[in-house]
């Protein structure tokens, strides 16, 4: 077969594999987002804001320990109010943009890399990855924050024929828009400024020295500082929650002083779990953490060795940057917290796994390559294909259990309290009678309640069966008092019929 065949055929196999990707990875977002899941805890917490208030009540400090940019929250804000406030339209915005970013991947990788194996592998992990599929379809900001990184370094970067000719104009605009809607656009603006920094020319005047930098970049990094500054100054400086957040995540911060015990502890456990179990959401069987790591220098040095300097900037420097603000305590190291510096790092594990098929394929080890390359891709994207659709938390059959059994019985609950809030407001839980309860009771300080002591019959509590209420602690002491008339479990949510101790 002649080099021209080969290269069109290779070009045939690229394409289609481009287009069977791209269905899939739609199949998938699409999918989860249209089985419609309860809303969780977080989501709950935050749609409650949307049931309660207005366009200018969310541009203040949310209630239920929330916070949100704006344009983020003004968004889903107009849509609930033409398509209500289900969970479908509360979802739509991230949605919409994770769809949006799908096909710009691959031609990010590819701008970078310029090399299709590579930009096809990234782009199949991306596709079927469950921490993209799950979270672009939350009532939360994280798939924006990905899709902020995708969409601004896509533009920085293409060469396509519409973008060069409006290159100036479309930074500029979606740069401003995104930083009103995903606060991790600061990390991505300070990327992009050091990729303009890169391309500063010195020009010699005369016997003078000066540093060149083109008017339109100028124009794009004011237009984003400013954009920037206006937002950090009117939504995120001085923010009450802030001092409480910290606490709240204070175990994701990176310890210090670099490898005490509580350092190594940290790299050791929550660190390689964060990469490993939370994001690829891999075991660690067959060694796919070491194998990932090995992949991960392998690209590095790669890049190195090919001058990829993109590869470099975009792949490392937002996980650096995210993983200083760990270190100086100003930002959680966590999962849906850093979701946005994870397909860089897709990107520099496939630049490693292609350029070793090169090595392979040029000593005449294809077959051998192709073999480990697809099996190495199933070990680690099995887990994401075999737990999907993700949809871990379902309340609303408990909440059709109260409506048939209980729809006029005083309601206690612990945890669930801000999803039961929402399901009543908007129609799902018939019964509102609904009171809080503390998270982390025994029977006797249940008992001494205010509330619950006031209770002359029958009453019932709405409580977790997976932890965090200590409802697997009360219950059983209630049990043993002989208190429990009835219970019925589901998924992570338990109803339980309680007698007062004065009942007769």
């Amino acid at each position: 077969m002649k080099p021209a065949d080969i290269t069109g055929k290779k070009e045939k196999i690229y394409k289609i594999s481009f287009w069977v990707i791209l269905a899939i990875a739609l199949f998938l977002r699409s999918y989860q987002y249209f089985i419609n899941r309860s809303l969780w805890h977080d989501e709950a917490h935050l749609a409650l804001n949307f049931v309660d208030f207005g366009f200018k009540d969310l541009s203040k400090p949310l209630e239920h320990y929330q916070s949100a940019p704006i344009f983020f929250l003004w968004s889903i804000e107009a849509l609930s109010r033409i398509f209500g406030l289900g969970e479908m339209s509360l979802r739509i915005v991230p949605f919409v943009f994770s769809i949006i970013a799908v096909p710009l991947f691959y031609h990010l990788v590819l701008s970078i890399t310029k090399n299709k194996l590579t930009a096809t592998i990234a782009f199949l992990i991306y596709a079927v990855n469950l921490s993209f599929v799950y979270y672009a379809s939350e009532l939360k900001p994280y798939t924006i924050d990905v899709s902020a990184y995708i969409i601004l370094i896509y533009l920085l970067v293409t060469n396509n024929g519409f973008v060069a000719r409006y290159r100036t104009l479309l930074l500029i605009c979606s740069g401003c828009l995104l930083a009103f809607f995903s606060n991790a656009t600061a990390v991505i603006f300070l990327c992009c400024t050091l990729y303009y920094i890169m391309q500063v020319r010195i020009t010699n005047i005369g016997a003078e020295k000066m540093f060149v930098i083109p008017l339109r970049n100028i124009c794009i990094l004011g237009a984003w500082f400013a954009a920037f500054a206006l937002n950090y100054l009117l939504f995120v400086h001085d923010h009450p929650y802030a001092e409480g957040m910290r606490q709240i995540w204070a175990y994701t911060f990176c310890p210090t002083p670099f490898f005490g015990p509580e350092f190594n502890e940290y790299m050791k456990h929550y660190f390689t779990d964060l990469f490993l179990n939370d994001l690829f959401l891999v075991d660690r069987t067959y060694y796919i953490g070491y194998i990932l790591l090995l992949l991960a220098i392998a690209g590095i040095a790669f890049a190195l060795l090919r001058k990829q300097y993109l590869l470099l900037l975009f792949g490392l420097l937002p996980i650096a940057i995210a993983y200083l603000f760990s270190i100086l305590k100003l930002y959680p190291f966590y999962p849906r917290f850093i979701l946005y510096t994870f397909p860089g790092l897709i990107i520099i594990i496939s630049n490693g796994i292609s350029h070793l098929v090169l090595v392979f394929n040029n000593k005449g080890y294809r077959m051998v390559s192709g073999l480990m390359v697809g099996l190495f891709l199933v070990l680690l994207l099995k887990n994401s294909i075999l737990t999907f659709p993700k949809w871990e938390i379902r309340i609303k059959p408990s909440l059709a259990y109260i409506n048939k059994r209980f729809p006029n019985t005083t309601i206690f609950v612990t945890t669930p309290y801000t999803m039961t809030e929402y399901y009543y407001k908007t129609g799902f839980l018939k019964n509102g009678d609904i009171k809080s309860l503390g998270w982390h009771l025994d029977a006797h300080a249940l008992l001494k309640d205010e509330n619950v002591q006031k209770q002359t019959h029958p009453f019932i509590i709405l409580h977790s069966v997976t932890g965090g209420d200590n409802a697997e602690v009360f219950i059983k002491e209630l049990k043993e008092r002989g208190l429990v008339l009835s219970e019925f479990k589901n998924n992570n949510f338990g109803v339980t019929e309680i007698k007062p101790e004065s009942y007769r």
